[in-house]
């Protein structure tokens, strides 16, 4: 379903419109919700609803009030939505974007502990039920907000929301999340002395090491997927030594 939900969100990029950019977005509406419509207008058929709290991605376009989103809670959840019911997370506070930041972190770093802990239990039902929660968490909101927070850490450079970031990475190593390696390597690059000093705060040396694997898989596909002038080579070998200190 999640592959699929993919091949949709690319087709729509291409023939939607090729010169609309992607955001992440929350609803802004007083009433605490938003609908989601089949097509754009208000006399169309109404397909889901965003809530206060739900992250969502848009595209962005000159040419219509009615903007594509789409998400995903369990299912996955696409269609327009007025352009007045939309807030770009970029276009929020810093005080507005590090609360989202840290809420989000606190939660699910909370409910990925609970999972790892249930395995102790040896009760299957629970172990399910605590995995599969964590698992809804991460697709709807944590995932959301590795999109956005090292940017939020280029700008702000808070070094314990980035602490944070990391303990909440230690307690998530069940995860093969290439989001979470993305989003902590454009710390690094932003600036690697400050996550640097971050991961010398891990006593535990496997932690420690959890860490710099992100950091070099996620240096691996920058270097690999982006433009070749946007780091250099010795860059690279500049990160790689600073991470072989750790």
């Amino acid at each position: 379903m999640k592959i699929f939900s993919c091949i949709l969100w690319i087709a729509f990029s291409v023939f939607y419109n090729t010169s609309a950019q992607s955001h992440i977005g929350i609803i802004k509406d007083v009433d605490g919700y938003t609908l989601v419509r089949e097509s754009a207008g208000l006399q169309t058929k109404v397909k889901d609803t965003l809530y206060n709290g739900d992250f969502f991605e848009f595209y962005a376009t000159d040419t219509t009030n009615w903007f594509y989103v789409q998400t995903w809670k369990n299912k996955n959840i696409s269609g327009f939505v007025h352009k007045s019911r939309i807030q770009p997370v970029e276009e929020l506070s810093e005080q507005y974007q590090k609360d989202l930041i840290e809420k989000t972190l606190k939660n699910h770093k909370d409910l990925q502990e609970k999972a790892n802990k249930s395995l102790a239990t040896k009760n299957q039902i629970l172990i399910k039920e605590s995995f599969q929660k964590a698992a809804f968490y991460s697709d709807s909101r944590y995932n959301y907000v590795l999109e956005f927070i090292s940017e939020y850490f280029k700008n702000t450079k808070d070094i314990e929301l980035l602490h944070l970031f990391i303990q909440t990475m230690i307690a998530d190593s069940s995860s093969a999340n290439e989001l979470t390696s993305d989003a902590i390597v454009m710390c690094f690059i932003h600036n690697p002395n400050m996550v640097y000093k971050s991961v010398m705060r891990i006593q535990a040396f496997e932690h420690r090491k959890q860490i710099v694997d992100h950091i070099l898989f996620g240096l691996s596909n920058y270097s690999a997927l982006t433009v070749t002038d946007s780091i250099s080579k010795e860059e690279l070998v500049k990160y790689k030594n600073l991470l072989n200190r750790l």
